[in-house]
């Protein structure tokens, strides 16, 4: 199991009702493709001061970073 956890929530993301912080996934591929359109999604529909990234930051993690635009 590989989980996909956001690093810290900024205020846009606690306003969207449909996207969760953390998901479990079965392998290390899927939850990279998540990841990276979980990102993809925040970066361009809703938050304008922020860029996520995600990051492999184990076998059984990808992190989702925040940095500040």
């Amino acid at each position: 199991m590989v989980t996909v956890k956001l690093e810290k929530e900024c205020a846009c993301f606690k306003d969207a009702k449909n996207i969760e912080s953390t998901k479990t996934f079965e392998d290390k591929d899927a939850a990279m493709l998540y990841a990276k359109g979980l990102c993809r999604t925040i970066n361009e529909a809703f938050c304008g001061k922020h860029f996520f990234r995600p990051t492999d930051t184990s076998d059984d993690e990808v992190m989702i970073k925040l940095i500040a635009r």
